[in-house]
């Protein structure tokens, strides 16, 4: 399968993927290139997502770039002797060189990547239905989840009732923005901002 970058840099790549009883165990390859090491996609519980697995980074040229998945086989408690499924729901690309903390959802924590030189940073939680329907970070804010913060996680156990999900946007202080560089079609920082629930 293909993808395209921007610009010619250097990526942190990330995966996010399905696990399953009757899932294998897969290497990925970017432009022909193995990347990270095999990943074991069984799991128990039945068809659940897994949290973000740090790939590595990798210099990746301008324009298309191609992913392959390679099946080494599969867990032994997969009960299924033909079955090698593989889920693969996004590839996260995040370039090394940017100010811009990397979010991740933990299982009982919110965690990012560090911004040389920060000062501290600020975490927002919304409505993500809310915010689709609406197209407004202004009324899809529902809460500052930390101000200046010094750490770069924050315990978070909260879980949204069914039928609901929560979006998290995380800036650094010094930055002062919650916009991203690439995919993004025009600035959220007013709309934020002009939330009463945000961070001052």
């Amino acid at each position: 399968m293909g993808f395209e970058v921007e610009d010619t840099q250097e990526y942190e790549i990330r995966a996010h993927m399905t696990r399953a009883s009757d899932y294998g165990i897969v290497q990925l390859h970017i432009n022909g290139l193995a990347v990270g090491t095999p990943i074991d996609m069984y799991g128990s519980n039945g068809v659940e997502p897994m949290e973000a697995i740090e790939i590595g980074t990798l210099e990746l040229p301008s324009g298309p770039n191609t992913l392959a998945l390679e099946i080494l086989g599969k867990n032994p408690a997969n009960p299924y002797e033909d079955r090698y499924y593989v889920g693969l729901n996004a590839l996260s690309l995040m370039p090394t060189a940017s100010a811009i903390p990397w979010l991740t959802v933990g299982v009982d924590q919110l965690s990012w990547t560090p911004v040389p030189g920060s000062m501290g940073y600020d975490v927002i939680r919304g409505d993500l239905e809310i915010l689709l329907l609406t197209g407004d970070f202004s009324q899809a804010v529902d809460d500052c989840l930390a101000d200046d913060r010094n750490d770069t996680s924050l315990p978070y156990t909260d879980n949204p009732p069914p039928g609901q999900a929560d979006f998290f946007l995380v800036r650094d202080v010094c930055t002062g923005t919650f916009d991203v560089t690439a995919g993004q079609p025009q600035s959220r920082d007013d709309q934020i901002n002009a939330s009463a629930l945000s961070c001052p």
